[in-house]
């Protein structure tokens, strides 16, 4: 069963994965894949406070890859991946909301 992140969260998720679908260069296996990922990033990012996303500041963001490298050591390499398409994403669709800056 899927853990939803916040509804702020969920709501670019569920648009950042239409996203990725739509542009047909991932296959649908990596799609699953990416969204997971991220989802997963966004419900943990809410255990740490930010339950929007314009709330989100780099240090949010580092101290949350930092977590996941803790509880997730196998899963970082990809979730930072998948991290950096969603950057993408919202650099391309939406420029109003803060830029990750995943390095």
């Amino acid at each position: 069963s899927v853990t939803y992140a916040s509804p702020d969260f969920e709501r670019l998720i569920v648009e950042y994965d239409a996203y990725i679908r739509s542009s047909g260069y991932l296959k649908g296996s990596t799609c699953y894949a990416y969204t997971t990922a991220v989802r997963e990033f966004f419900r943990r990012m809410g255990s740490l406070g930010p339950s929007e996303y314009s709330q989100l500041t780099l240090l949010y963001v580092t101290n949350c890859i930092s977590k996941t490298a803790e509880e997730a050591p196998l899963g970082i390499f990809n979730e930072i991946i998948a991290l950096r398409s969603f950057a993408r994403f919202i650099a391309e669709i939406h420029p109003e909301l803060p830029d990750l800056q995943l390095p």
